[in-house]
């Protein structure tokens, strides 16, 4: 499964979803965090690139993306799980309503 990205709901926001690219095979990938070749028989795929399973997380809270749901968020150039997402768009209210 690829990463599938929705029109962004704000300008500056971007929705998409967490994809499990499947078997590496003969192709390499380094990770869009580490940089490391990615090794391992999996890997996600998310914003057009690859990551390690442990390497796509929240910006905020740290929680690997991969695990908490298959959808994730970016805002100011953070990657963002939905909970915080929404905790960033509470602590900033007025200007999610122009």
């Amino acid at each position: 499964m690829d990463l599938k990205t929705e029109p962004p709901l704000r300008p500056g926001v971007g929705v998409g979803t967490v994809g499990n690219a499947g078997l590496l095979g003969c192709t390499s990938a380094n990770c869009a965090a580490c940089q490391k070749p990615i090794r391992e028989k999996y890997l996600l795929k998310a914003l057009d690139q690859f990551w390690h399973e442990d390497c796509l997380k929240c910006a905020c809270c740290d929680c690997r993306l991969g695990e908490v749901g298959s959808t994730l968020f970016t805002k100011a150039n953070l990657i963002l799980c939905k909970r915080d997402y929404l905790r960033y768009l509470l602590s900033f209210p007025s200007k999610t309503l122009s």
